[in-house]
């Protein structure tokens, strides 16, 4: 599996509604703009528990999303 088909996989496995919702009020009060948090709550695109950590540690919310980011990169196994 190449790094294209394992992105739209994760992308196509949906985060449960009620999921969504309690990741975007933690990213919101963690200072992530709106558009920004439910975007990142919607995907599986970035780690958000260790997204909330750089956040309250007071990382720029760019920076925070750069580090937490999911590499596709990875071989598979």
């Amino acid at each position: 599996m190449d790094a294209v088909e394992r992105r739209e996989e994760r992308e196509s496995a949906r985060v449960p509604l009620q999921d969504v919702a309690w990741r975007r009020r933690l990213l919101r009060s963690a200072g992530l703009p709106e558009e920004l948090s439910r975007a990142v709550a919607s995907s599986h695109g970035h780690d958000v528990n260790d997204l909330l950590g750089l956040l309250q540690l007071g990382c720029p919310p760019a920076t925070a999303l750069r580090i937490t980011a999911r590499d596709d990169r990875t071989p598979s196994t």
